[in-house]
């Protein structure tokens, strides 16, 4: 479970072509097994995890198990254990799930952003602000504004939290990138699927980018010409269990026989976009897809099919995705190269 929810030198400057965010998620609750768990990201990419059950940091990547000693892993492994105990604090009774979120966003202008939350059952009750240097809260009564209070009047951890948030944690993603460049940088062309999905007497149409990475992705439909206004484009990014991504983008069919309508991909992984046709003969009565972006190196599907194959595929997806992410929860299943 997570959370629901700035200058650095010149080397990491110059080094950084986009942006990176690092994030820390650590998780108290005392109704589950195990009770604590945390994991680490630089951008979508797992590189440790921890829990109170096998009390042992492991590294989710390769490139992650080279770029430490041991030593260091044991003194990672025991602050973790202190925050499992400082966690355990703030929960009411012990019985209360505890979040923290903390990391940083290094941009390509240089500039890095740190970030630190905490949140009591689902909801934030405290975030630091890197700027001034303090806590704040909506939630100003009870225990929450006590605790406020206390991490307020001591102006020397915060100091120190704000350079850890905002300098510290840039450098670490700059370190980071000298072990991950070829996982963070890597790309996967997405497969585009166009179908028709006909509910009573409406007719959508369904733009589907299957296993591109990384996540961004630029997907619009296209009217006889003219871009179909964002408001009306529902739109869902999804993880795969392959570390990739499905996206989708839908448009409801209101006009004439006769439309074209044309599904366009934008993506780093791509030369040129990705485009995909499809109208409706007034003769027949027929629907068909055509590719018109054959310049691009990705693939482009026209489908012609109801709602109901999608929908089982999709669901079924999830549900494999979540399986293995509540596994890996538990512990007890680490997606790593044995061989590092």
């Amino acid at each position: 479970m997570t959370l629901p929810i700035l200058l650095l030198s010149s080397m990491i400057h110059a080094c950084l072509s986009e942006s990176y965010t690092l994030t820390y998620h650590h998780t108290y609750l005392e109704a589950s097994k195990p009770e604590f768990f945390a994991d680490s990201y630089l951008n979508d990419i797992p590189f440790y995890w921890y829990d109170s059950s096998s009390r042992w940091l492991e590294p989710l990547a390769p490139w992650r198990r080279k770029m430490a000693t041991p030593k260091i892993w044991y003194n990672l492994n025991t602050e973790l254990q202190k925050h499992q105990e400082q966690m355990k604090a703030i929960s009411p009774a012990g019985n209360a799930t505890v979040q923290y979120i903390h990391g940083c966003t290094a941009s390509a202008n240089g500039s890095v952003e740190g970030f630190f939350q905490i949140a009591l059952s689902g909801i934030e009750i405290l975030r630091f602000d890197t700027g001034s240097g303090t806590f704040s809260s909506e939630i100003e009564v009870g225990a929450v504004r006590k605790m406020l209070e206390a991490l307020n009047s001591n102006r020397t951890l915060n100091q120190r939290r704000k350079e850890a948030l905002d300098v510290t944690c840039g450098k670490d993603i700059h370190f980071l990138l000298t072990y991950a460049n070829a996982s963070v940088h890597r790309k996967a062309e997405p497969m585009v699927i166009v179908s028709e999905i006909i509910s009573n007497s409406t007719v959508a149409l369904d733009c589907r980018a299957y296993g591109h990475y990384p996540r961004d992705i630029a997907m619009t439909w296209i009217r006889n010409g003219r871009a179909v206004p964002e408001r009306q484009l529902p739109r869902l990014t999804l993880p795969l269990t392959d570390g990739t991504y499905l996206s989708r983008v839908l448009v409801d069919v209101t006009s004439g026989p006769e439309d074209i309508y044309t599904c366009e991909v934008t993506h780093s992984s791509l030369k040129t976009p990705l485009t995909a046709q499809w109208m409706k003969s007034r003769l027949t009565g027929s629907s068909y897809g055509a590719v018109t972006g054959g310049l691009s190196s990705g693939t482009v599907i026209a489908l012609t099919l109801t709602g109901v194959l999608f929908v089982t595929v999709a669901v079924f997806g999830i549900l494999v995705w979540e399986r293995e992410r509540r596994a890996r929860m538990r512990g007890s299943v680490f997606n790593n190269d044995s061989s590092s």
